[in-house]
């Protein structure tokens, strides 16, 4: 897996002290498999940095769920909607 973080997104994390973290996988059982929400993006350090393992991306730390397996390349960007920022993640497969 390749993680990578758009120019703009790492302004805005770079703004909010160079920490984020993924959060939430929201998952639901269906007849054909699980589907798998993407988690969200955190600015911060994790409530139980335990179960995290942190990574660096050049000036950015990203803490990554130690559960969870990673089998896409994924980016992280910035969205932007009615006038509030959200990092939020491309490439994630549901299923």
């Amino acid at each position: 897996m390749t993680l990578s973080i758009t120019d703009d997104a790492k302004l805005y994390i770079s703004k909010n002290g160079n920490i984020i973290y993924f959060d939430d996988y929201p998952s639901i059982g269906t007849c054909v498999g699980d589907i798998k929400f993407p988690p969200s993006i955190k600015l911060g350090v994790p409530k139980d940095p335990s179960k995290f393992e942190a990574t660096q991306l050049g000036e950015i730390t990203v803490y990554l769920p130690k559960d969870v397996q990673y089998n896409r390349d994924l980016t992280i960007r910035l969205k932007r909607s009615f006038g509030k920022y959200q990092l939020v993640i491309d490439g994630w497969k549901y299923v």
